[in-house]
């Protein structure tokens, strides 16, 4: 793995740590839709 690599990786995990898992954990029922049988979108 490139050092690229490691740093994209690196600021990818830290976005979802900082801002996308806080915002799924408090998702609403109202928030998701099923695409499919076992599809979710949000």
């Amino acid at each position: 793995m490139s050092v690229l690599d490691r740093e994209v990786l690196a600021l990818m995990r830290d976005v979802a740590e900082r801002i996308v898992m806080p915002r799924h954990r408090t998702l609403k029922a109202t928030e998701i839709i099923e695409k499919a049988d076992d599809d979710l979108v949000t």
